[in-house]
């Protein structure tokens, strides 16, 4: 199964990933996206975009994911930004920011 972030907001069951199929029983629920991380070289952004729209998030996914750095990830709701040859550093990033933010609400 894979790992999602559930809150409620506005009354709503929000999730972040995939909705975990027993919460899907409680009814109708929103799911939207929280941030991205993409390249930041013009030329590989299209390349990454390219791959995602062209072969799908499985295999596009998996091939863009290993295009070369720097990344930028944005945390969309607050616009906050992180730089990062390493995409790994910038998905721990985005985890840490997006927890703080649950801690928040």
């Amino acid at each position: 199964m894979k790992a999602a972030i559930v809150y409620i907001r506005d009354g709503e069951l929000t999730s972040i990933g995939e909705m975990p199929s027993p919460l899907l029983e409680l009814g109708p629920s929103k799911k939207e996206r929280a941030s991205t991380i993409v390249p930041v070289n013009p030329r590989t952004a299209k390349i990454f975009h390219f791959l995602r729209r062209s072969l799908g998030e499985k295999v596009g996914g998996w091939l863009s994911r290993r295009l070369p750095g720097p990344w930028q990830a944005t945390i969309l709701r607050t616009g906050d930004l992180y730089f990062s040859y390493s995409r790994a550093r910038c998905v721990a990033w985005e985890i840490l920011e997006l927890q703080k933010q649950l801690e928040l609400n």
